[in-house]
């Protein structure tokens, strides 16, 4: 439905179209970082592959970091049952834990898509 802005002041158009125009533009951006998550998930997943020598125990699944041994110890995601760094962590406060970035990334795709 076209929008008859005829009876408005030149100011008030100027409010209402401006607005429409920010509108227009985080729609935009939401869509740009819409399409870019299954590309991002990818990166995490190849990211995340051990190399040979690695061990699952002292390496974080997501970055291949070298975990501590007094803090940085990582942690199992509750999701995917693999062993992450404190960087690779997304908290969840109301909650009071925590997924994977991969995991959180993998989550947030079916809420982006509406």
């Amino acid at each position: 439905m076209p929008l008859d802005l005829n009876q408005l002041t030149e100011a008030e158009r100027d409010a209402i179209l401006s607005v429409i125009k920010r509108d227009e533009d985080l729609k935009q951006k939401d869509g740009d970082r819409v399409r870019q998550v299954p590309s991002e998930i990818k990166q995490l997943r190849l990211k995340g592959v051990l190399k040979d020598g690695q061990d699952s125990e002292t390496t974080c699944a997501r970055c291949r970091e070298k975990f501590g041994f007094f803090s940085n110890k990582g942690a199992i995601c509750p999701n995917c049952s693999h062993k992450v760094c404190d960087k690779c962590q997304v908290r969840d406060t109301e909650k009071h834990s925590f997924l994977c970035i991969l995991c959180s990334k993998q989550k947030s795709v079916p809420l982006l898509l509406y």
